[in-house]
């Protein structure tokens, strides 16, 4: 059997096949009528809401969320900017200065020499050139590095 982390508690729920099934076809589409899910797992829709309900429940489904064609919406330039900040820069001041950027889609605090990674979109390089003065500007941002992402490949 597999574990997952609970969110919040630090616990682990035990999955068997079924939920890890669920799990895996949810990740895949999340649209799924509980009907539809039930035959594809081998439960009734009932059984399966209630196996869906115990891992939103238990923290194990945190979400279900709607897969956005940025291209289509007008923001085709995706890049990743790799920062390094100043000594004590780090922590939710910085944090919410560049979370409050427009086109900033995801921070994260990384181990290692660079800090934090930026994933962007924005509408073109003018406003990515934008997007990097800013984040220069910001008075705890030592360096940046940024790297234009070409093609992007999800796993089945």
């Amino acid at each position: 059997m597999n574990e997952r982390s609970r969110s919040g508690d630090g616990g682990k729920r035990r999955l068997d096949a079924i939920d890890e099934e669920i799990l895996s076809l949810l990740e895949r589409n999340a649209r799924l009528s509980y009907e539809e899910l039930g035959r594809r797992v081998g439960l009734s829709s009932n059984a399966c809401r209630n196996r869906v309900a115990g891992l939103v429940g238990s923290g194990v489904i945190r979400g279900f969320h709607a897969d956005v064609d940025r291209d289509a919406e007008g923001a085709p330039v995706h890049a990743l900017l790799e920062l390094r900040v100043r000594p004590g820069g780090h922590g939710p001041p910085v944090e919410r200065y560049l979370l409050d950027l427009p086109g900033v889609q995801l921070l994260e605090h990384l181990a290692g020499p660079v800090h934090y990674s930026l994933r962007v979109r924005v509408p073109d390089l003018r406003a990515l050139d934008d997007l990097i003065q800013q984040v220069q500007a910001c008075g705890h941002v030592e360096s940046t590095n940024t790297r234009i992402v070409t093609r992007q490949l999800w796993p089945k």
